[in-house]
């Protein structure tokens, strides 16, 4: 089986296999949270647009970062147990990441990919490079727009030149 690819944006959270043509899990990065100290997440498009009493819709990611790490745990495990019915066997994974992410945000991330999810393998890949692989790219100029600052990044024969605008 191919490594699970996870990109979560800040409106859409996506996850698939990397062999396949889509994602097979997309749903939004928002998570509904109904309670105080034991809180009952609800995770999943559908799920959030029905009426619940007390529910309360947070973000998870803003602006291209992880906000809130134990929705975005929620948002993984929602995505695996919809990928793999509950299988509980060691898969790799393949995180995409925003532009200014951290050591500390890849550290949190990987923590919870191996400890929770049995991973075999990790890799960090930038969402410039992944967004021209996905239009059989390896060359290009892909223009990321994270909120108010824009960030220009030219991928030649996959370096990259980090130009603020």
């Amino acid at each position: 089986m191919g490594a699970v690819v996870v990109d979560g944006g800040a409106r859409y959270f996506r996850a698939g296999i990397s062999q396949e043509s889509k994602p097979n899990v997309m749903i939004t990065s928002s998570i509904g949270v109904q309670g105080g100290d034991n809180a009952k997440k609800t995770v999943g498009s559908v799920s959030l647009a029905e009426y619940q009493n007390d529910l309360c819709i947070k973000d998870t990611i803003v602006r291209g970062k992880v906000c809130d790490w134990d929705n975005w745990e929620a948002l993984m495990d929602f995505s695996c147990s919809a990928m793999f019915r509950g299988e509980k066997s060691s898969h790799r994974f393949l995180l995409s990441e925003g532009v200014e992410s951290t050591q500390k945000e890849r550290d949190r991330a990987a923590e919870i990919i191996f400890e929770k999810f049995n991973a075999s393998g990790l890799f960090f890949i930038n969402s410039a490079p992944l967004s021209l692989f996905a239009c059989a790219r390896n060359s290009g100029i892909v223009l990321d727009l994270v909120s108010a600052r824009n960030f220009n990044l030219e991928l030649l024969t996959l370096r990259f030149l980090r130009v603020k605008i």
